[in-house]
């Protein structure tokens, strides 16, 4: 049995303030995944957002994919397929990682929010879409109130867990970080 707690209005303003905050970021992930159907895979990269609307998600190991945001378009090259996939943003823009971590300046416009204590002690903090989906976010924080962790489950047994470290707030990205290399659109 899972004890829901509502939020102290003091932690609800801390969560959404400092979500909303990370502005610019980059972070180290570790990615499972798993389902009813399949063995879970493991994969690690890293992970770099600059609001409004860019995120690069590079793999580095388990996966070989590339995953970029320009603010208009989202293009995802897998290297062991050697296959892209470009979608208009605006069609990703209500995925778990895309609405928290680039839109997350209004996450309570999107989101209910109540928390619960895990066996260990550790309060999780389940973020409840406000229009119907087959998802349920939950999250743990760090000690400065970055997420650690963020766990999308799915309705029918399947989810993603992401485990974050090493967060580099406001860093300086190169000018190509958000931009699509050129000759990886030739897969298509």
């Amino acid at each position: 049995m899972v004890l829901l707690w509502q939020l102290d209005p003091e932690i609800q303003a801390r969560i959404l303030s400092s979500v909303s905050d990370l502005q610019a970021f980059q972070v180290e992930f570790e990615q499972e995944t798993y389902s009813d159907y399949f063995d879970p895979t493991h994969a690690l990269g890293s992970l770099s957002v600059q609001r409004p609307g860019k995120m690069r998600m590079e793999y580095t190991k388990g996966e070989h994919r590339l995953a970029i945001t320009d603010g208009d378009t989202f293009h995802e090259y897998d290297f062991d397929a050697e296959t892209l996939s470009t979608t208009s943003q605006a069609d990703i823009q209500d995925e778990p990682l895309v609405r928290i971590f680039l839109y997350g300046d209004a996450i309570e416009e999107h989101f209910l929010l109540d928390r619960y204590r895990d066996p260990d002690g550790v309060d999780v903090f389940r973020l409840r879409p406000r229009n119907p989906t087959t998802y349920t976010v939950e999250m743990t924080f760090d000690e400065h109130w970055r997420p650690s962790m963020i766990h999308v489950m799915g309705e029918g047994g399947d989810g993603t867990i992401f485990r974050f470290t090493n967060y580099q707030v406001n860093p300086k990205f190169s000018p190509t970080t958000f931009v699509f290399p050129s000759h990886l659109k030739t897969a298509e």
